[in-house]
């Protein structure tokens, strides 16, 4: 099957509307000195670009901070034909200097490179948000949105409804990220949130499509028989975002 696009508002380029997160990626060693397993990881991630994916969504915490490293190396001979998704954590940053200093720090694992799509995040909360804003985050978003180094700026939540709406409210935001699929359509943000950032100008990307796994591992019969035999469970699921 031919993968789905989407064209980005600032260059008519073209987005896969299907991502691959690199967050649970095969790892090896034990918890306290874990290596990203290259080799394995590397044909995973290469085998969704040549199937069409064009967007990787990484974080400066992922795989033990080793997310955005590798998808610097393993993406390198593509860089120009993809995306890439990274994310700030707030809870990392205590004062003004730590923007910056978090910043470059993930401008190094990129090899130098740029970041498409900058996010802050995870924030729960409205409270979260405004921390932050007090340290100086509106006027550091100002900043890297201006430079070379950030193509749009976006922020991810796990909030309520409400919540969610205040921190869209509190920015000029170019996109969202939020959890989204067929069981939690009341939940978090929910389909409310979702069309509330649509009908603001935000574009919206979707974590958790098939709920880490789960909505993929259907085996009551009755259920597997309304979803047909010609598709599978994680099909309807992705069927469902799309």
């Amino acid at each position: 099957n031919r993968m789905l696009y989407r064209k980005l508002p600032k260059t008519g380029e073209e987005i896969s509307a299907l991502g691959y997160g690199v967050m649970r990626l095969p790892m090896t060693g034990d918890r306290t000195n874990s290596e990203v397993d290259y080799a394995v990881a590397e044909k995973l991630v290469r085998t969704a670009y040549e199937n069409g994916v064009n967007y990787f969504d990484g974080a400066y915490i992922y795989l033990g901070q080793k997310a955005e490293a590798f998808m610097a190396k393993a993406l390198k001979p593509v860089r120009d034909k993809v995306k890439i998704a990274t994310k700030m954590p707030p809870g990392f940053i205590n004062d003004a200097t730590d923007f910056d200093k978090i910043f470059n720090t993930m401008i190094e694992r990129l090899d130098g490179g740029y970041i498409d799509f900058f996010l802050m995040h995870g924030f729960q909360t409205y409270e979260a948000f405004d921390r932050l804003r007090k340290l100086g985050l509106l006027e550091f978003l100002e900043k890297i949105r201006k430079s070379d180094k950030v193509r749009y700026v976006g922020f991810s939540s796990h909030s309520n409804e409400k919540q969610f709406e205040e921190i869209i409210d509190a920015y000029d935001w170019d996109f969202t990220q939020i959890q989204y699929n067929y069981l939690d359509t009341r939940m978090q943000a929910g389909t409310e949130g979702l069309e509330y950032a649509a009908k603001k100008g935000l574009g919206v990307m979707i974590m958790e499509p098939i709920r880490g796994g789960l909505l993929a591992d259907i085996q009551d019969e009755e259920k597997l028989a309304l979803i047909g035999k010609d598709t599978t469970p994680a099909e309807m699921a992705l069927r469902f975002v799309l």
